[in-house]
């Protein structure tokens, strides 16, 4: 579809002018064939939400020009009152397993940054915490020290594009079964 020009556009702020007389949008479900036609110049543009390796290695060609923008954070909800997260050195162990360096590597093509708190850092309330960092042996001395194999169940929820929910849901999958935890991936999008 094609979105014109308005022509009784007010003017905003200034750099903020309206300049083009059209934007043609086409949808391109799948990253390799956006990529392919931004690379042959059919596009002008790309957007995308999730980053894999054609994407991260379209991003960074000779000539490409890279807007990252700030989105809300990917948030790993834990039930605390249903066991074994009832337990906190279990629930602890969990947030030791999580990697998220090889998330932003793997997910988004290293692209981002690791967020420290659930609201971004220009948002009313923010506050830096970041207590757990990646630490695979101290999440399995505290699982060693519950004397329990623990069971977990990661549900997808929300609107992440299934390809990219996948991705997380495994990663997910594989960091916690390093620490000792067994996993089972529900809603498999």
């Amino acid at each position: 579809f094609t979105s014109k020009k308005f022509a009784g556009y007010w003017g905003g702020n200034e750099g903020y002018e309206s300049y083009l007389d059209a934007i043609e949008w086409k949808i391109i479900i799948q990253s390799e064939t956006r990529a392919a036609a931004l690379k042959a110049k059919e596009l002008d543009a790309a957007f995308w939400r999730e980053a894999d390796t054609v994407v991260g290695d379209t991003m960074k060609e000779k000539g490409m020009q890279t807007v990252l923008y700030d989105s809300s954070p990917h948030v790993l909800v834990l039930n605390h009152v249903a066991p074994p997260l009832t337990d906190l050195r279990i629930r602890q162990a969990l947030a030791y397993s999580i990697d998220r360096a090889k998330i932003r590597e793997v997910a988004y093509a290293g692209f981002g940054e690791e967020m420290k708190a659930l609201v971004l850092p220009f948002s009313f309330g923010y506050k830096d915490a970041d207590p757990y960092q990646f630490n695979l042996a101290e999440a399995k001395k505290l699982i060693a020290a519950t004397g329990t194999k623990p069971k977990l169940t990661y549900a997808i929820a929300g609107s992440p594009p299934p390809a990219l929910a996948n991705k997380w849901a495994a990663l997910y999958q594989e960091m916690v079964k390093a620490a000792g935890f067994e996993v089972d991936v529900k809603n498999k999008i």
